[in-house]
């Protein structure tokens, strides 16, 4: 996916960001739904040859993780989606999430989808960086 593709998605998330949202969904095993608050789902899909990032209506029947690297994103990235940034129309995005407040409360973590073709790449990091999980 091209960095102004991805860029021309991302204008549907603003002004509503920070966004409260909802469980995530895994319709497959290289594919992160995350519905927002509010009739938006940010999809995230990692499949080479062609991942993309999409902002559509709706949000998409639960689903359970395919993946460890699933399961961690979703018990690792359970805070509001607090900001969604395209550093200089690059292919690649960083989400930021809020702390969790949940039965066991977690750490505020980053999501880094490099979108670039056969290379891509989920990457979760923690507050200071560190890479705590990969797809």
């Amino acid at each position: 996916m091209e960095g102004l593709l991805i860029a021309e998605q991302l204008r549907l998330l603003a002004g509503r960001l920070p966004a409260e949202r909802l469980p995530w969904r895994f319709p497959d095993g290289r594919t992160a739904s995350l519905p927002l608050v509010g009739d938006l789902t940010l999809q995230l899909v990692s499949r080479p040859p062609a991942p993309y990032l999409r902002v559509q209506a709706g949000a998409p029947e639960g689903s359970r993780p395919h993946t460890p690297f699933q399961e961690q994103l979703r018990a690792r990235a359970g805070g509001a989606l607090l900001a969604v940034t395209q550093p200089q129309r690059d292919r690649v995005v960083r989400l930021a999430f809020a702390a969790g407040a949940g039965f066991v409360p977690t750490p505020p973590v980053e999501l880094v989808a490099e979108l670039t073709g056969r290379n891509a790449n989920l990457i979760l990091l923690d507050e200071r960086g560190v890479i705590i999980g990969v797809e």
